[in-house]
């Protein structure tokens, strides 16, 4: 499954802020196989306990 957001425009660097996955989204993406974001993380930048990253 592929999401585009649209949400990072500038590929040349890092966005500032970017809406995260919601935690209790990632299982139901887990199931649907691989899941290819145009974010570089599902979530927040400033996240230290990654929760959407480790429940896919």
């Amino acid at each position: 499954m592929l999401l585009a957001t649209g949400q990072w425009k500038d590929f040349s660097r890092l966005p500032e802020w970017i809406s995260p996955v919601e935690p209790y989204l990632a299982p139901f993406l887990a199931n649907k196989g691989r899941v290819g974001l145009d974010l570089p993380s599902v979530d927040c930048l400033v996240s230290k306990k990654l929760p959407a990253r480790n429940k896919l």
